[in-house]
């Protein structure tokens, strides 16, 4: 059987282009997958944060307004708020950012030297019920700064949780550039060609199979094809008539 070469070799060369562009579309595709689970991963970590966020600010205001008002109930949102911020605080931890771990340090840092400020000042002196009007104004002050250096911090946290947010959408929209674009239309021309060029490169082929079929089915002559091995591979209607055979007696059979 003749195989037109050129014709093998595009094959040949359009197989291995659609063989290298699935393994980049791939490698890329994984990559964009794997960019996409770390954008959700950082999206919990802000969602985690802001929990972060409202509970200082609960805890701050709850303190602030025990100065004022020395409510009970104020000093309860208080306990409550600093009780969640010490257990969650480990959550904001990430391995990978060492310079928000920083922040965060320094965050923790501050909003312990703030409970000591609250249980150590604050709590004491507001439930001896003997306290100037200069010690609550001097308490108020003082938990005023401790407010604006957490939320200091809390904006730069903030910052770098939309700066990492931010950075991990444009790489993943990056990834899918005008590269990939390419290898997309490259692939899928590639594919539409190779069943053409294979075609064309067994149509000779296929077209004298099917001629020697359709001659040898309607000739007047006796044909019998075997294989290499001597196996019965084809009786036509006349060597059936001629010698008596019936198809399934002789087929595959030596």
């Amino acid at each position: 059987m003749s195989i037109n070469k050129n014709l093998a070799k595009l094959a040949l060369v359009l197989f291995i282009i659609v063989c290298i562009c699935s393994v980049l579309l791939f490698q890329n595709f994984l990559y964009t997958y794997q960019q996409i689970n770390r954008i959700g991963d950082s999206r919990e970590e802000l969602t985690e944060f802001k929990k972060s966020v409202n509970n200082i600010e609960a805890m701050t205001s709850g303190l602030q307004d025990y100065i004022l008002l020395s409510d009970p109930q104020s000093l309860e949102n208080f306990y409550k708020h600093s009780a969640i911020i010490i257990k969650k605080q480990t959550d904001l931890y990430d391995s990978d950012n060492l310079s928000r771990n920083q922040n965060i340090i320094d965050l923790i840092e501050l909003s312990k030297r703030y409970m000591s400020f609250a249980a150590s000042e604050v709590i004491p002196t507001v439930q001896t019920k003997t306290y100037s009007e200069k010690e609550i104004q001097d308490l108020y002050l003082r938990n005023q700064d401790f407010t604006r250096q957490m939320n200091v911090k809390l904006k730069h946290l903030s910052q770098s949780y939309d700066k990492e947010l931010d950075n991990y959408f444009e790489t993943t929209l990056f990834n899918i550039d005008s590269k990939i674009i390419l290898l997309l239309i490259i692939l899928f021309t590639s594919l539409l060609l190779l069943p053409y060029v294979l075609y064309m490169m067994l149509k000779p082929s296929l077209t004298k199979c099917i001629y020697v079929s359709e001659s040898a089915e309607y000739t007047d002559n006796a044909f019998i094809f075997v294989d290499h091995s001597g196996d019965v591979k084809y009786v036509n209607k006349s060597a059936q008539d001629l010698f008596g055979l019936l198809p399934e007696t002789v087929l595959e059979k030596t």
